[in-house]
């Protein structure tokens, strides 16, 4: 799994889906916004499995995004 984090919320998707990996949730670490809506909007600041771990096709990978200003 390469590291996301620091990234546009669109570079995740894009790279994810070269691997198969299509399990994808976003949540929000923003205090004015309780979920992300638009991922292009955003930064993903944490992931889960983190970066180096392992995910196979089918695993939930989880995105912790702020909104850009």
């Amino acid at each position: 799994m390469p590291s996301l984090v620091g990234q546009n919320g669109e570079v995740p998707m894009d790279k994810l889906e070269k691997p198969d990996v299509r399990n994808v949730r976003w949540g929000s670490a923003d205090g004015s916004a309780s979920v992300v809506l638009l991922p292009a909007n955003c930064e993903a600041v944490k992931q889960h499995p983190r970066a180096d771990g392992n995910i196979k096709p089918g695993d939930l990978l989880v995105l912790i995004g702020v909104k850009l200003r």
